[in-house]
């Protein structure tokens, strides 16, 4: 996994070669995973537990996530 800060609440996130963003707004107080479509994969009170959770992914895992059209966490 790697991850690259884009800017100040934003980090591009490569696992098994697909790619995500973990963004948290102004003012927000979850951040929040996209796929590289856009779409809202979850959220976490916490950069680091997110990443944990990530870090778990086989690829089967990253792929279905890259591939999620729809929100469907909440």
């Amino acid at each position: 996994m790697k991850v690259t800060k884009v800017k100040q609440g934003e980090y591009k996130i490569t696992i098994h070669g697909f790619v995500f963003i973990l963004e948290k707004l102004f003012g927000s107080r979850n951040w929040t995973l996209y796929n590289a479509q856009g779409t809202e994969i979850n959220q976490c009170e916490v950069k680091y537990g997110m990443l944990q959770l990530m870090k778990e992914w086989t690829f089967e895992d990253a792929k279905e996530e890259s591939n999620q059209e729809f929100c469907r966490y909440a």
